[in-house]
């Protein structure tokens, strides 16, 4: 007799042998992004990408991450140990080694238009409302 499994218990398995370790790892990443971080830093960085880098004992594990501007990412430069370690805490044994920033602040305009445009349009409601 067959049993119905869960989707989220099964998935991982499917994914891991069909696209690798990188794919997996990368989605982990950004469906818990919110939570490794906090809101204060996931406002300013987006995951990107995921390399991996052949050493003499172990592979090392690159993140990309996108920033909005060169400002924002000397600031978080100085805080590269930290979100590693966040990082590190969430992921477990597969820890990232190294971070680096690219510069993309089209990532970062979308969800402030879609702001904007909110704001907009809750300011032509009211104003619809005055006119009635």
């Amino acid at each position: 007799m067959a049993y119905l499994r869960l989707i989220a218990n099964t998935l991982p398995k499917v994914t891991k042998k069909a696209f690798g370790q990188k794919v997996t790892l990368l989605g982990r990443l950004i469906v818990n992004w919110d939570s490794i971080l906090g809101a204060e830093l996931t406002s300013k960085i987006k995951p990107a990408n995921i390399k991996y880098q052949r050493g003499k004992n172990k592979k090392k594990i690159i993140l990309g991450l996108y920033v909005p501007n060169g400002a924002i990412a000397l600031e978080l430069q100085y805080q590269t140990s930290q979100i590693i370690s966040k990082i590190n805490i969430f992921l477990g044994s597969e820890g990232v080694d190294k971070i680096n920033f690219i510069q993309a602040p089209e990532k970062f305009t979308d969800s402030h238009k879609k702001l904007k445009q909110n704001i907009n349009s809750k300011k032509n409601e009211k104003n619809i409302e005055k006119i009635d």
